[in-house]
């Protein structure tokens, strides 16, 4: 921080930029908007429903961050970013008011892809790391969010849901319509899909609610892995995005902007840095990745790391599903 003219300057340095975000600042010159700040990030408006949003976590860097390195532990708040100030782009850095983060040494994040260096594992061993998996996010203290749907996901069918009473929770009042969104996906029903999905968009606590955080998570599965379970062509491909698509164009109408920037990376197989990491250690990692995958995750926000970690299960599990489904008609 420095002092001109006795104001105080505060220069900050990007340490990297998702490869979306640097496409949304577009030419030099251009202007912007601050549309939020809290204590763990600041939303940039760019217009076109798009948000620049301003980290200090690197676990979480997504297509559409901006990493600052900063050490201090101070909210994002204590820095002074303020609601609706300007934001100009110079071509090398952000200003706004007294700050200026310098972009010249930012490192672009590029779309994450599963390597073939990293062959997707059998269904038996997608399993074992999916049961590390609920043991590691069983030890997570929160219940306000969809936690509790992981509890009994293997011990009870939709018929048990509708025939057995419920308690009034987030995870309740969304179990049947998951696990409804959940069969469309298996019998290839995309009204069936996006009806459900539109059903739970907005619902639960959260900058982002947490059905909208399971929705990425399971989106962002289903179109990051989806390509190495299909061995018969691309038609699931094209199914996953599909529903991706049309999930999209509900958000804009049923939940928050946040939520819509998420859900419309999620529909193209990207989303923050540790969703990602987990996706990869589930599929053709090891326990070992399984268990550091699951507990950064956990660490994104209140509820939203959690939410969509429960979103990622889900998705994972169905394309491990995929896998068996392959071999018994190989066996028969």
């Amino acid at each position: 921080m420095r002092e001109s003219g006795g104001v105080k300057t505060v220069s900050l340095e990007a340490e990297s930029i998702g490869h979306k975000a640097l496409k949304a600042l577009g030419n030099k010159g251009n202007q912007f908007e601050i549309q939020s700040v809290f204590d763990h990030a600041v939303y940039i408006s760019c217009g076109r429903n798009e948000l620049i949003k301003l980290i200090r976590n690197k676990d979480f860097i997504g297509p559409y961050s901006l990493l600052i390195k900063q050490q201090e532990s101070a909210p994002m708040l204590a820095l002074g970013f303020e609601k609706g100030e300007r934001v100009l782009y110079d071509g090398g850095s952000l200003v706004a008011g007294d700050i200026r983060i310098d972009l010249s040494h930012a490192r672009v994040c590029k779309r994450e892809r599963l390597s073939g260096k990293n062959p997707v594992l059998s269904a038996d061993d997608i399993a074992f790391n999916l049961r590390i998996f609920r043991d590691v996010i069983y030890t997570y203290p929160g219940r306000e969010g969809l936690v509790p749907l992981l509890e009994n996901v293997d011990l009870r069918g939709p018929m048990k849901v509708f025939l057995e009473p419920q308690e009034d929770s987030v995870a309740e009042r969304a179990r049947p319509l998951i696990e409804q969104l959940m069969w469309g996906l298996f019998s290839g029903d995309l009204a069936a899909v996006v009806e459900k999905a539109g059903s739970i968009l907005g619902l639960g606590p959260g900058l982002t609610p947490s059905c909208d955080d399971f929705l990425a998570g399971l989106l962002m599965s289903l179109n990051f892995a989806g390509k190495a379970f299909s061995k018969n062509g691309s038609g699931p491909v094209r199914f996953f995005k599909k529903a991706g698509d049309e999930i999209l164009k509900l958000s804009k109408i049923k939940t928050t902007v946040y939520s819509r920037g998420l859900i419309g990376d999620a529909r193209n197989g990207e989303g923050p840095l540790a969703a990602i990491g987990l996706i990869r250690s589930l599929v053709s990692g090891s326990p070992d990745d399984t268990v550091s995958s699951v507990r950064t995750l956990l660490g994104m926000g209140a509820t939203t790391g959690a939410d969509m970690a429960a979103g990622i299960y889900y998705g994972v599990r169905y394309l491990a599903s995929r896998l068996e489904t392959e071999a018994l008609y190989e066996i028969a």
